[in-house]
């Protein structure tokens, strides 16, 4: 379909150029918070996500955090109720190329609405093409 993502990715990683340890640091290495919970924050978006934080963020010799903050993952829409498929107008015919010789018309049409909740689903054809003589 026509899906649009909305959102920010964070890529957190350790700092070039390495420097070594100091002599007699302890290591204190980063460590993540735990996840929460998978949240569909748009409500009916269809798209979950789940955080965590960076809980100990390391010192100069101990391991960086090296992994995501974020994460997704498609996820059926909660409280959206029934929705219905809703299919847009037929676009006017057009030829569909310019090489007259074919002599072929077309129109097309898309999906406004995506069923949800037991709707209805959609039905009939996305494009159409006719003889034009």
């Amino acid at each position: 379909g026509n899906a649009t993502c909305r959102g920010s990715e964070s890529t957190v990683q350790q700092c070039l150029p390495y420097r070594p340890c100091p002599e007699g640091c302890v290591p204190v290495h980063c460590s993540f918070t735990s996840w929460t919970e998978w949240v569909d924050r748009m409500g009916c978006g269809g798209l979950c996500e789940r955080r965590r934080d960076i809980g100990t963020m390391n010192n100069e010799c101990g391991e960086p955090c090296n992994n995501a903050l974020e994460e997704t993952k498609p996820c059926e829409p909660r409280h959206c109720g029934k929705r219905d498929c809703q299919l847009s107008s037929w676009t006017d015919w057009t030829f569909g190329s310019r090489d007259v010789s074919e002599m072929q018309k077309t129109r097309s049409r898309v999906v406004k609405v995506t069923p949800q909740g037991g709707g209805a689903p959609c039905s009939g054809a996305l494009l159409e093409t006719r003889a034009e003589f």
